[in-house]
């Protein structure tokens, strides 16, 4: 199965390293993330290069059971292991930030450890479960200052160019409009009311006029052709007597 990230970054400007199944206390590395969250790759390296030689000691906040007290930090211990498998899992997230072509100046934005599968120990310690944890990296690279107010400006030219194309439309179209005010405003209103007029007439007349159905038409036929034959006739009795 493909494993998923516990959080979602973009991939263009980020590089990821999983670390499974690795065979460390779960608190320690619960630990050393919650110091090493939002800091840059440079310190975390350093930090952990420390705490392996026993120089620095991280601080404890949430498992503070049988820590002892550190000069100027408090309840800490020096976890060996987990910060050396912990930095093993940062530098494979910074061998991927170059290979991405990323800055070498990093900042780690995820670090997470979570609890994994603990079976059984084998041998003489069958009775004792093993201790396994997830580690989490993602890597992002910071943007100078000189970056981001380049970036800012021509967003902000942007936006002045799109409000000046926007008053441009609208002043168009108020001349638009004044255009054709002025010319209904100048046409006389005598020729609208003939044009209206005439044109209701025509309207008139068209309704008024019926069409002969076609049953009339043809009655009316049949009465002429019965017709011409005795007018003949009347014509012809006429001829003799004269």
């Amino acid at each position: 199965m493909k494993y998923g990230y516990s959080c979602k970054m973009e991939e263009e400007n980020v590089a990821r390293a999983i670390l499974k199944d690795a065979g460390i206390s779960s608190k320690h590395a619960i630990e050393i993330c919650s110091h090493l969250r939002h800091k840059k790759v440079a310190y975390a390296k350093e930090f952990l290069g420390s705490v392996i030689k026993k120089e620095k000691a991280v601080k404890f906040t949430r498992f503070t059971a049988g820590a002892g007290h550190k000069t100027g930090i408090g309840p800490g211990k020096y976890p060996k292991k987990a910060s050396e498998i912990i930095l093993q899992a940062i530098e494979s997230a910074e061998s991927n930030a170059i290979d991405k072509g990323l800055g070498l100046d990093l900042k780690i934005v995820h670090l997470s450890a979570q609890r994994a599968s603990t079976p059984w120990h084998y041998g003489r310690q069958s009775r004792r479960k093993t201790k396994r944890t997830h580690i989490e990296v993602v890597i992002q690279e910071v943007e100078n200052k000189q970056k981001k107010v380049a970036k800012e400006k021509t967003s902000k030219k942007e936006e002045v160019k799109q409000d000046q194309t926007i008053q441009k439309e609208i002043k168009e179209t108020k001349e638009i409009k004044d255009v054709l005010k002025k010319v209904a405003s100048e046409t006389p209103k005598e020729n609208i009311i003939e044009n209206k007029e005439e044109h209701n007439k025509a309207q008139n007349e068209v309704v008024n006029v019926q069409v002969p159905e076609s049953s009339d038409v043809s009655n009316d036929k049949t009465l002429t052709e019965s017709k011409q034959p005795k007018i003949q006739e009347k014509e012809n009795k006429e001829e003799k007597t004269k």
